[in-house]
C-alpha cells in the first residue's frame, strides 16, 4: 500500500465511521478522495506518508505475533534507555 492508497483508505474509513457514530463532518469532505479540497487531500497524504514511514502498519502485524510482555520489553528497551531506536528494531533485539 502506498501513501495515496492509504490516504484514500483513511479518508473513506473516517467518513464511514463518522456516519456510523452520527458525527457530522464538513460537507466539502463528504466526497470521494480525488475530489477533496487540495489542502485536505495533501494533509491526508502527508499523514499516510508518516504512518508508512513510522512502520505503524508493519508494527501492528508484528505485535500480533508476540506476547504483551515481549512487546513491553521491546518498548522499554527502545524508548527508555536514552538511545534513539524504533520499536520494531528493539523488538527484534529483545527476541
Amino acid at each position: 500500500m502506498n501513501k495515496i492508497e492509504l490516504a484514500k483508505w483513511l479518508h473513506d474509513n473516517y467518513e464511514e465511521v463518522a456516519k456510523d457514530k452520527e458525527w457530522n463532518t464538513q460537507e466539502n469532505c463528504k466526497v470521494e478522495f480525488d475530489t477533496l479540497p487540495a489542502a485536505n487531500k495533501q494533509t491526508m497524504i502527508e499523514i499516510a506518508k508518516r504512518l508508512l514511514n513510522f512502520d505503524l502498519l508493519h508494527l501492528h502485524i508484528v505485535s500480533k505475533s508476540f506476547t504483551e510482555k515481549q512487546m513491553d520489553d521491546a518498548y522499554d528497551k527502545g524508548f527508555n534507555d536514552e538511545k534513539k531506536r524504533d520499536l520494531t528494531g528493539s523488538l527484534i533485539e529483545v527476541l
